[in-house]
């Protein structure tokens, strides 16, 4: 174990002096790029002084350099660095991305990408598919979330290949891929998919009995706010008599893209406060005179976090809508994803966003008006069924 700590203490100090640098390719103001090089200087100069105690680390290094038989992978090692690093600041939020984690983070939020439409991570050895995404080529072909991707083509997926198999899955715009999918069954099937432009549709909503408007939000991408001011003011001209927003299962999204929406919805005053790391606060600030004066009521559950939550909590501030479900995630940190130099992505927790008027819900979610479980055993959903009365009543 001493042996281990040495070994984190060494990475650490390795990765402030390295990478740290790498972040100033991330910002594309000129003036704090200029900003942020001073301070990796000053603080490079700072560690070097510790770094000049690890004599045996570096004698080690140089050996190995002068002499192993095989050739480093510095790309890897360096990969490995910059990610322990994150991982060594214990904040459940932050994550350290290669080039292929990045573009495939960067896709979900801008909800429009190139690829065959499925969501996806390492599981068991194998790609285990999380979600597939309505209308998509995987769908077309098949594929369901809950399966697992054995093989792409010719390479078949181990824990140590995902990044090259997920980028063989990846692709140019009309081209196909083969994979042999395993359903929970274990039979093993081979299907061929052709790459599309994908586009995540991020809002529906539907007319319910009573003229109910019926609004459901999977999460608040580049697109979100435009799609659903449009179904709003639709809905309206419908002859719309109330609001029921549907954000369960909503892990978030961009700041900008929920404070569009709230814009819409809330009358003037503030949306969020922000408070950074650096102690500095922002308070962006609802301005729409087109606030829905509608009776509303938003369904939250335990997977509605982020974003997400602020959209439930503002509403709750505001005190123009009830909350049905169950206790919310508890998501109150905001993060700011950087790029970095080879391609690779950086997305850490800088600030906290406070709702309108209440408190920060980090660790503790939000607690609904009305708490209802939904009951997996029954086809009913009690929690949109128990939101309807609300209406009626």
């Amino acid at each position: 174990m001493e042996r281990k700590h040495i070994l984190i203490f060494v990475v650490t100090v390795l990765v402030v002096a390295c990478v740290s640098s790498l972040c100033t390719a991330a910002i594309v103001n000129d003036k704090t790029n200029q900003k942020i090089h001073d301070a990796v200087k000053k603080e490079k100069d700072y560690y070097s002084q510790v770094i000049d105690g690890l004599d045996s680390f570096f004698e080690v290094k140089n050996y190995v350099d002068n002499n192993y038989v095989g050739e480093a992978d510095y790309e890897k090692i360096d990969e490995l660095l910059a990610d322990y690093y994150v991982e060594i600041i214990e904040d459940k939020y932050s994550e350290y991305y290669t080039e292929e984690e990045y573009k495939s983070y960067m896709n979900r939020l801008t909800a429009s990408f190139v690829g065959i439409g499925i969501s996806c991570y390492s599981k068991d050895g194998k790609i285990y598919i999380e979600t597939v995404i309505k209308g998509s080529p995987a769908e077309e072909v098949g594929l369901l979330s809950g399966e697992f991707i054995v093989a792409v083509g010719e390479i078949e997926v181990t824990e140590e290949n995902y990044d090259e198999v997920t980028a063989a899955i990846s692709g140019e715009k009309g081209t196909k891929v083969t994979l042999k999918v395993e359903d929970a069954f274990g039979v093993v099937r081979t299907v061929e998919v052709e790459r599309r432009e994908i586009t995540m549709e991020t809002v529906y909503s539907e007319m319910l009995d009573g003229d109910i408007a019926y609004i459901k939000i999977t999460q608040f991408a580049t697109s979100t706010a435009a799609d659903f001011k449009k179904a709003v003011n639709q809905l309206i001209a419908d002859g719309a008599k109330g609001f029921l927003f549907d954000v369960r299962d909503n892990s978030g999204g961009e700041l900008t893209s929920v404070s569009e929406v709230l814009d819409r919805v809330l009358p003037e005053g503030p949306i969020v406060n922000i408070v950074y790391g650096n102690g500095k606060t922002e308070t962006i600030l609802s301005t729409n005179d087109e606030k829905i004066s509608l009776p509303m009521a938003v369904l939250v559950n335990k997977k509605t976090a982020s974003a997400a939550e602020l959209f439930a909590s503002a509403l709750r501030d505001y005190n123009v809508a009830q909350l049905y479900g169950t206790v919310t995630y508890g998501k109150g940190y905001m993060q700011r994803i950087v790029s970095l130099t080879n391609g690779s992505g950086l997305k850490l927790s800088i600030a906290k966003y406070n709702p309108p008027f209440g408190e920060n819900y980090e660790g503790v979610g939000v607690v609904p008006h009305v708490e209802v479980e939904d009951d997996a055993s029954t086809v009913e959903d009690e929690q949109f069924e128990k939101a309807k009365k609300y209406f009626i009543n």
